[in-house]
């Protein structure tokens, strides 16, 4: 993991303490709301601000894999994303720290987004069980000896499309969202994976 920063500014409108509204007040209670959890789950590192009120700032130090993830974050602040605040990331580098709320290496924890990965691999390793002992049953009672091998690497290939490009989408969803997509993924895998099995049944056969 790679660390970053963020930095915030107050767009200029907001300066004037009269023109906040109810959106602009939500959206901020989200904005800390959300590093409150990020920095309890560890992936958020540090979080402060300056007291100039016409030039400060609010700085995010956080953990990323790489610069697409980092800005991905940065963006998905719902205070950018409402336009209550400006941003600008970078790659970042603790060099000295005397706060044990920041450590070298965060130990693991099972965040919401780690959960969801799991959920989704242990979905495609179910699929795999499940595609491989109905091509095995078919090959021992039809004799279609080239079907289980074949079968096999196309669901192999399904578990890695189905399992790593959705969890980060998912790590973000509501629960209800999350749940009827895991749900729906499901039935969509088990569908594709007997239409394969019907597929190379017929050209083996």
């Amino acid at each position: 993991m790679k660390e970053y920063i963020y930095i915030l500014k107050l767009v200029q409108r907001l300066h004037d303490d009269q023109a906040w509204t109810e959106l602009d007040n939500q959206a901020v209670n989200d904005h800390f709301l959300r590093l409150k959890t990020d920095h309890e789950s560890g992936k958020v590192l540090h979080v402060g601000r300056t007291l100039d009120a016409v030039n400060g700032f609010g700085q995010v130090v956080f953990q990323a894999e790489n610069d697409l993830e980092a800005e991905a974050y940065a963006q998905s602040d719902p205070a950018v994303q409402n336009g209550q605040m400006t941003v600008t990331w970078m790659e970042y580098k603790t060099v000295f720290n005397n706060s044990i709320n920041l450590p070298k290496k965060v130990p693991f924890k099972l965040t919401k987004e780690k959960r969801n990965q799991g959920i989704l691999i242990a979905v495609g390793i179910f699929i795999f069980i499940f595609g491989t002992i109905i091509a095995k049953v078919i090959e021992e009672s039809w004799n279609v000896a080239p079907f289980l091998f074949t079968l096999t690497v196309i669901e192999i290939i399904i578990i890695f499309i189905s399992s790593n490009p959705l969890y980060r989408y998912l790590a973000q969803a509501s629960s209800k969202k999350r749940n009827l997509i895991i749900f729906s993924l499901s039935i969509f895998v088990i569908l594709v994976s007997i239409v394969l099995h019907i597929v190379f049944f017929n050209a083996y056969a």
